[in-house]
């Protein structure tokens, strides 16, 4: 796992940093889509689809061969999204 895309201590920006991570886009050239509100999915989908991408949700019962984001509720209580390959864990911004 990189530690390039980690999160500073109390940073709230996990999606901002897997989006960086899967994209391989320095960390400055994503926004931190948390910022958005309640706009913020719509935000990440339309980054993600200037940089020629899609962003589709599917259900948690979906296998994915390749890599993703996936995104839920942590045992802390809060939203967290993390970067998988194939149903493993690839990459958790969580420092």
């Amino acid at each position: 796992m990189s530690n390039k895309y980690k999160q500073a201590k109390g940073a709230k920006n996990c999606m901002q940093c897997a989006a960086a991570y899967m994209l391989g886009l320095p960390l400055e050239a994503v926004p931190d889509f948390e910022k958005a509100g309640s706009d913020a999915w719509e935000a990440f989908y339309e980054f993600f689809v200037r940089h020629g991408f899609t962003a589709e949700m599917f259900p948690p019962s979906v296998e994915i061969d390749g890599d993703y984001l996936a995104s839920g509720h942590t045992s802390r209580g809060t939203s967290h999204m993390v970067v998988m390959r194939g149903g493993q864990l690839l990459h958790d911004p969580h420092p």
